[in-house]
């Protein structure tokens, strides 16, 4: 029992010291080494700033980063979402449509069905384009309206 014991505690060490190295948004040596990362950290921050310029410049420069993973951004423009200013507003709903996955697309369209005017209608847009790929047959089209629920157009 001793020996299963202690090898459950090793395995869950090694898993957790693993599990830290593998997020370079939780590692400060990946951190100094990858100025994207740190770019949109501090973009997540300026999300949550007290003047409503810095929150909208926040949501416009994140569509401007260059990468390719920006799921840890998506809770920030999600609050965003719903700022009481409406260009903050406006700015988070269209970064979201323009990173075009159907994990941003969702988060717009769960702020569309709140209620939100500006996911509203980035989500109609997004959602727009999707069936024109669609009708052409294109498959990410397709995957993603599948993904949202959404139906597709048939011609």
């Amino acid at each position: 029992m001793y020996r299963f014991k202690v090898l459950c505690l090793s395995s869950l060490a090694v898993l957790m010291f693993a599990g830290c190295q593998c997020m370079p948004w939780q590692s400060k040596n990946q951190e100094a080494m990858d100025p994207t990362t740190r770019q949109l950290r501090k973009l997540c921050v300026d999300l949550k700033a007290s003047d409503a310029e810095v929150r909208r410049e926040a949501a416009v420069d994140i569509r401007e980063v260059p990468t390719a993973d920006r799921k840890f951004v998506r809770d920030g423009l999600a609050d965003a979402l719903r700022d009481p200013d409406h260009q903050v507003r406006a700015e988070a709903a269209e970064t979201l449509r323009s990173f075009g996955s159907a994990d941003a697309l969702a988060v717009l369209k769960k702020a569309a069905c709140s209620g939100y005017q500006e996911a509203r209608e980035q989500y109609a847009q997004a959602t727009s384009h999707l069936r024109q790929q669609a009708s052409k047959g294109d498959a990410g089209a397709i995957n993603t309206l599948d993904k949202l629920g959404e139906q597709r157009v048939t011609t």
